[in-house]
């Protein structure tokens, strides 16, 4: 009975642990919601760092009704953080029904 005990205590942990962590799902040298390129020889001046998150169900700043693009939120949501025009070192990451972006804004 103990060893039963245990081996749930064990598995409401994994899936606490698991529910809890974020999951990469890419990253980029540059991205933008409002700038359709950046010339290769350019160098964007950075701004700081920036972190953005938006969460299923959160009211939208680039989309209308039931259409979000969940990374063009969180990009445009950065960018608009700290009056961007680009996030360079643009990591982007999921957890649960969150998407966040980490990086550093750029004029």
């Amino acid at each position: 009975m103990k060893s039963k005990i245990a081996l749930f205590a064990l598995s409401i942990g994994i899936l606490a642990t698991g529910c809890a962590t974020r999951e990469s799902l890419f990253s980029v040298p540059v991205i933008s919601m409002t700038e359709n390129s950046m010339a290769a020889n350019s160098s964007a001046k950075a701004i700081g760092p920036v972190t953005s998150q938006y969460c299923r169900g959160q009211d939208a700043i680039t989309g209308q009704g039931e259409t979000v693009g969940f990374v063009d939120e969180v990009v445009m949501r950065a960018q608009k953080e700290k009056d961007a025009k680009y996030i360079r070192e643009a990591q982007v990451f999921r957890k649960g029904d969150c998407y966040l972006l980490e990086g550093t804004a750029a004029k």
